[in-house]
């Protein structure tokens, strides 16, 4: 039904093919805020924290990420125009993107030219954090973390995704309770949370400051900062993402290296990144019109409003540091949620095959491997088993066909 109203805005209107990533924009947005504002109501309701917050919507917005990623990956328009020497100009977009374009700064941004593309990481920055922030109600009540502590980490994963993890974990951590979460994540009791929390610290300040030395090079400039931590941020993730591949039953590896201290890592860096390049105009984005390169010009603060509007998002983008810290965002919360699959997946008994055929999407297209996920686990009648395992009692109502067991 939700997907459905969101379907019968285009019919209403006399639309082109311009204007549809623009409409479904808004109706992404409208979605996640009303799926927030259940979660924040209803914190301790199954039906909110996992199936609504946790598992439908992101299903829904992950469903509409795969369709705008495929057909736009193949289409070279709607393309974005800039306005230069006091004229509106069209930038090139090529007919089909190519997905090596991630592994840079630069290319990242040639393929967020497409209405589109930069509309299907839009929907990656609502769906995945929106299945971050369910999981912290979740965890919350099963490690008897406050509501009070909760409330602020999803408000802040709701705006500021990265912020949200890595303060969720510090006052995890601070409380004494996140050496507790893994219990509840298919993983023995740990002996001693405070020692174990302790030195998943010290890991992520020792990874921390050995990213940080890269900054110090000789001839290091402002506008190279970015570049430099993006290319750290897909090294650094994709050892997060390895680590799951090779050792999903540890809990060193699914918990507290690709679930937490990569996370938290990225976060922090991500807060470093949207604090600083918010009040500050430069390094902003040259474009090539024409043969011609022309500097745009980015305003010194920018306005948290433009999150409303793709135009706005895409202004945003102009400035170097802000498409990191969205990048950021796109490697640390989808690489959070594999870590997740990765752990519900031997609880419930998810075949590893399907499981690391999820993270491996997850990691190159998050939306479709949340998507994924929820349809693999549905068919073999997995996902009602998560609940009880996530602080909620098993679904007595769920159909034979779907039960733990059915049909092996």
């Amino acid at each position: 039904m939700i997907a459905f109203f969101a379907m019968a805005q285009l019919v209403n209107v006399g639309l082109n093919e311009a204007a549809l990533p623009q409409i479904l924009y808004r109706s992404a947005f409208m979605l996640t805020v009303f799926a927030y504002l259940m979660l924040l109501i209803f914190p301790r309701q199954s039906w909110t924290n996992f199936w609504l917050v946790g598992i439908i919507v992101p299903a829904i917005l992950g469903f509409e990420y795969m369709m705008f990623l495929i057909y736009y990956f193949l289409n070279p328009t709607p393309c974005e125009q800039v306005f230069v020497n006091g004229a509106w100009q069209q930038l090139p977009c090529p007919a089909v993107s190519n997905f090596s374009d991630f592994l840079s700064l630069d290319g990242l941004r040639h393929l967020f030219y497409k209405d589109g593309v930069l509309m299907a990481e839009f929907l990656n920055l609502l769906l995945v954090p929106m299945m971050a922030a369910a999981w912290m109600a979740r965890k919350a009540q099963q490690i008897r973390m406050p509501y009070v502590y909760v409330l602020p980490c999803i408000l802040l994963t709701m705006a500021a995704p990265g912020i949200g993890v890595w303060v969720y974990v510090l006052l995890a951590g601070l409380r004494g309770r996140l050496g507790d979460i893994p219990r509840f994540e298919g993983a023995p009791p740990i002996e001693s949370s405070a020692t174990v929390t302790r030195l998943a610290v010290l890991a992520a300040i020792g990874i921390q400051v050995a990213g940080m030395l890269l900054l110090f090079q000789p001839g290091m400039t402002l506008t190279a900062v970015p570049r430099i931590l993006y290319t750290w941020g897909i090294v650094l993730t994709a050892v997060g993402y390895l680590a799951l591949l090779l050792f999903p039953q540890h809990t060193w590896a699914n918990f507290w290296f690709s679930g937490i201290t990569i996370p938290t890592i990225l976060g922090i860096e991500y807060g470093m990144a949207l604090l600083y390049y918010f009040g500050t105009a430069s390094p902003c984005e040259q474009v090539n019109v024409n043969g011609v390169m022309y500097q745009l010009t980015c305003p010194q603060f920018s306005s948290p409003t433009n999150f409303l509007w793709l135009e706005g998002l895409r202004n945003l983008f102009h400035k170097d540091g802000l498409l990191l810290a969205g990048f950021l965002d796109l490697l640390l919360m989808p690489l959070m949620m594999a870590a997740w699959m990765t752990r519900k997946a031997q609880q419930v008994r998810i075949p590893r095959h399907f499981t690391v055929l999820c993270v491996i999407i997850c990691a190159a297209a998050p939306g479709i491997g949340v998507f994924l996920y929820t349809v693999l686990s549905g068919f073999r009648g997995r996902l009602v088993e998560m609940p009880k395992f996530e602080g909620a009692p098993p679904l007595d109502t769920s159909p034979v066909f779907a039960r733990a067991g059915a049909g092996d």
